[in-house]
């Protein structure tokens, strides 16, 4: 029990020390000199009181302050440092991280590389602020850039649609946009997991030309319902508002939906959405007045 008792002290005082050893930090670095500035980044980096995870994020956020009174201070990290402390640490680092994201990354590979294996952990909300902050300053180009990593490499796990809003997907050039989910599918999109993501990802960038809406059928929705069977029928369902109104598509896709059914039975549901959603063959009247369905160009 004395030992227990020792133990707890001792613990309690450790975290007790760090506290006030990154209040103190942080406040100094906010008022010395460029030249004090790096001597205690320094000294925190080499200093062995205090657990490698948290050393690293206050040196981290140290130099991160420092940096908005002394333009010229550099981490005390590289990028591939940051990447690999993120990889390794993650939560444990996370103020740490958001601080050097949103001063110092200055490309979208060195933000992914931080913000992933939050992503891959299901901890992206515990990086959301950095990822915003960098966005808010970054160009279209940058944000074109962290959507394309996030739809090329998130195979294995679901594509965060929350960091494809905060890195304003939603705002990307409806062909540019339209162009990589059709990369991503292409290069990817071997299991109906995936193909249920990447509708999710048109989800987010909703374009409204006709351009990139028709690529996007021709290129995900068709083949989508031609090689995933009926449980790619079902995710294409659940999301039939994506496919509305397909101008010089709906024989395409309406053929193509009835035949994901499979046999001869029809699917009441599907039938309804083909016609709630505008995907019929426009009718016109006939002869004797009779109607009869006009074939369009899809």
């Amino acid at each position: 029990m004395d030992t227990l008792r020792s133990q707890t002290v001792t613990d309690s005082a450790d975290r007790q020390f760090q506290d006030f050893l990154t209040t103190w930090s942080l406040w100094t670095a906010g008022a010395c000199s460029e030249e004090a500035a790096r001597d205690l980044t320094d000294a925190i980096a080499e200093n062995s009181w205090v657990p490698t995870p948290t050393k690293e994020s206050l040196a981290l956020r140290v130099a991160a302050r420092s940096a908005r009174r002394h333009s010229g201070l550099e981490s005390p990290y590289s990028s591939d440092e940051v990447a690999r402390l993120a990889v390794a640490h993650a939560t444990a680092i996370k103020l740490g991280l958001g601080a050097w994201i949103e001063t110092y990354s200055r490309t979208p590979s060195e933000v992914y590389a931080v913000v992933e294996p939050f992503i891959s952990k299901g901890r992206y909300d515990d990086i959301t602020s950095a990822a915003r902050t960098y966005a808010g300053r970054a160009d279209r180009a940058d944000l074109d850039g962290l959507a394309a990593l996030e739809l090329a490499t998130s195979y294995g796990r679901r594509i965060n649609t929350d960091f494809l809003r905060d890195v304003r997907f939603h705002e990307a050039d409806d062909i540019a946009g339209a162009d990589l989910i059709v990369t991503a599918y292409k290069q990817s999109a071997t299991n109906n997991d995936r193909r249920r993501d990447l509708l999710d990802a048109w989800g987010v960038l909703q374009p409204t030309s006709l351009t990139a809406r028709q690529r996007l059928i021709d290129n995900v929705t068709l083949p989508m319902l031609r090689d995933g069977g009926r449980k790619a029928l079902d995710h294409v369902k659940s999301r039939i508002a994506l496919v509305a109104n397909p101008v010089d598509r709906k024989n395409a896709l309406r053929d193509a939906l009835r035949k994901a059914v499979g046999g001869k039975d029809k699917d009441k549901k599907l039938e309804s959405l083909i016609v709630e959603h505008g995907i019929t063959m426009q009718r016109k009247k006939g002869l004797f007045g009779l109607s009869k369905e006009e074939v369009d160009e899809g």
